[in-house]
């Protein structure tokens, strides 16, 4: 009987374990996908001309893994700025919800209208 409940007791622990495991990669994944998402944001923060609207796609390499992003770049109403949201995936299918999502506004080079 002691046997049974001990064999029961470890399988819960393993199970537990493994979740665990799974999860741990699952938020490295996001991490790594957020960076990503920052690098893309501050790659368009440093370029020298404005973007346009409109939907890009691209990939980045980081910790010698591809990631696959989508940026949406919109007009605002201040027309010295653009509304541009970063969606990172890890697969170039891009299916499913992103593991990152991240908003920014850029200002137009010069600041000018």
């Amino acid at each position: 009987m002691a046997l049974a409940v001990i064999a029961i007791a470890m399988g819960a622990l393993v199970k537990a374990g493994s979740q665990q495991a799974a999860s741990l990669d699952y938020l490295r994944e996001q991490t790594l996908a957020h960076w990503v998402a920052e690098n893309r944001l501050v790659e368009l923060q440093v370029a020298d001309d404005w973007p346009e609207t409109g939907r890009s796609q691209g990939e980045a390499g980081m910790q010698g893994r591809d990631w696959f992003w989508t940026t949406e770049v919109e007009a605002t109403e201040d027309p010295a700025l653009r509304r541009v949201e970063v969606a990172v995936w890890s697969d170039e299918a891009r299916e499913g919800s992103a593991l990152a999502r991240m908003t920014g506004f850029l200002a137009r080079p010069g600041g000018g209208a």
